[in-house]
């Protein structure tokens, strides 16, 4: 059985109206992704909440 993956999430204010999930094949953790919060302005649809699914390490 596998277990779920780990996900970093980021909220841009309360109550998010929109959820981003980014999904990549990177070999890269979540947090790589993270400055995505920042630099992508989408203050016009209100709060977002932002999911960086990360694979656990198997070592």
């Amino acid at each position: 059985m596998t277990s779920p993956p780990h996900t970093l999430e980021a909220e841009t204010g309360p109550d998010p109206v929109a959820s981003i999930i980014v999904m990549h094949g990177l070999g890269a953790d979540g947090s790589d992704f993270a400055p995505f919060v920042d630099e992508i302005d989408l203050r016009p649809i209100g709060p977002v909440r932002w999911l960086f699914p990360t694979r656990r390490s198997s070592r």
